[in-house]
């Protein structure tokens, strides 16, 4: 896994210092300055940054090192010269993930040029731009992140993370300049029809809302992004179900809220807003006065009453099956195994005896977005074939005994999914291969021990795969 790093201060070439003999103890022009670190580094940097103060030259520069293998790794350099010298010499070096200068700036209290860095990395599930200060007389590097999360449904929420800052003084100026660039504030979208806002003000007028008469506001339009384009229900892309129920559409729009469409008044609605953006509504259904949603977990667990207004919270499943609804889940035998817990791949990596020897409903397209080690948020595959997918298969062991990689990415490196570890998948008899687009009902087994290509032992977590959700 790739995370935030930062080496100890090391010289790159301890020798190497060039020559200015032919220049005044005069600011460098751009010109000059790029020569100078296209001599030392043998090649043209990523960025360049300049500052003359108190008669002292600095120059920083930043370049990516590795571009095949680790691209968000750069190399950062401070070269100095000072008044009575003739020869630029190397003052710091770091490696850090995806942090290049910015520019010298002059903090209260210190008498040298500070080094300004600034970076980012972006997820689906948020983002993070990175503040980093290098204060040369103190000899000390503070940084501070700014995580804007995408996973909540309403307006974007930025948390700050100040942990790496320990000096109150450099701190205290990193993040005053964060907040004078609104690091510290997400982007507000003005229009009220943006469905960010028609999300919000659901979530103001009722809460995260379990039960009770919800409040509804109508829109002429809903609007999406920051180009504010018009969301068409009947757009696949967007809606990922549409139900015709006379006067009324009602939709589910994809990692977001469900709602209704007059087509008398031509006006949208919502009806239910979820907490997690990945918990969107997969499935719904009309019967009588209710409109029966069916989340991600693929139960019937909410319905809303299109004459009070009543939402509630609770287990329809039998209820939406008597009705023999075209889109209702088919009855489950009562002498099948039924699962009642939903878990991830990655989950089953960490702890494998969590749920031993009890049905689960396994949902293999889900990844997790992995921040500083922890998950940050859940993704869903959005395509099996190139492999953004929870799980990938990897080999069959036996005829019935099936491989599969364990799939996550680092936020703080964005690109392909990595493998973080493997389970086993014992199928029956008349399984050859598995959809990893559906929920699997599985029963974990523990470990089945084995040995890596080293020849160590290793503990694999284990599942014996019983059927499909709703199979």
């Amino acid at each position: 896994m790739c995370h935030w790093v930062r080496t100890g201060l090391y010289v790159l070439v301890a020798s190497l210092a060039i020559s200015t003999l032919s220049l005044a103890q005069n600011p460098l022009t751009p010109g000059e300055a790029q020569r100078i670190v296209t001599a030392l580094l043998g090649k043209q940097p990523d960025r360049l940054e300049t500052y003359f103060l108190h008669g002292t030259n600095y120059l920083a520069f930043g370049l990516t090192t590795d571009r095949l293998n680790n691209p968000e790794k750069k190399d950062i350099w401070i070269y100095t010269r000072s008044p009575d010298d003739k020869e630029f010499h190397q003052l710091w070096h770091d490696t850090m993930s995806d942090l290049l200068p910015e520019r010298f700036v002059e903090v209260a209290g210190h008498s040298s040029a500070c080094l300004l860095l600034e970076g980012g990395i972006a997820g689906s599930g948020g983002s993070t731009t990175r503040l980093g200060l290098y204060c040369i007389d103190a000899d000390k590097f503070v940084e501070v992140d700014y995580l804007e999360s995408w996973s909540s449904t309403g307006r974007h929420t930025i948390t700050i993370d100040a942990t790496r800052a320990a000096d109150p003084s450099l701190r205290a100026y990193l993040e005053s300049q964060g907040h004078k660039v609104g690091l510290d504030k997400p982007d507000i979208l003005t229009d009220p029809e943006n469905l960010e806002n028609v999300e919000q003000a659901w979530i103001d007028d009722n809460g995260y809302a379990t039960s009770g008469t919800i409040r509804i506001r109508y829109y002429g339009a809903l609007k999406y992004g920051l180009m504010n384009g018009p969301i068409t229900i009947k757009d696949k892309q967007c809606c990922v179900d549409l139900v015709h129920d006379g006067r009324y559409d009602w939709y589910s729009l994809f990692k977001g809220p469900v709602g209704g469409f007059d087509r008398l008044e031509h006006r949208y609605f919502l009806v239910y807003v979820q907490k997690d953006r990945y918990s969107w509504a997969g499935k719904l259904n009309v019967m009588g006065d209710w409109l029966y949603i069916r989340p991600q977990d693929g139960h019937w667990s909410v319905r809303f009453n299109k004459v009070t207004h009543k939402l509630e919270m609770g287990d329809f499943d039998s209820l939406v099956v008597q009705g023999k609804h075209p889109s209702a889940a088919p009855l489950r035998p009562k002498t099948e195994q039924s699962a009642t817990i939903i878990v991830r791949a990655y989950q089953l990596v960490q702890n494998p005896f969590a749920h031993e020897g009890k049905p689960v409903d396994l949902a293999p397209w889900q990844w997790p977005m992995l921040y500083n080690g922890q998950v940050y948020s859940w993704s869903r595959g959005a395509n099996a074939q190139v492999g953004y997918v929870g799980l990938r298969f990897n080999r069959m062991l036996e005829p019935q005994t099936a491989v599969f990689d364990v799939m996550a990415q680092d936020m703080t490196a964005p690109g392909e999914l990595e493998s973080v570890g493997q389970i086993i998948v014992i199928l029956p008899p008349d399984v050859s291969r598995l959809d990893i687009m559906k929920t699997w009902v599985v029963i974990p087994l523990g470990t089945t021990d084995g040995t890596n290509y080293l020849g160590a032992v290793i503990h694999v977590p284990t599942v014996r795969f019983l059927k499909y959700i709703g199979q």
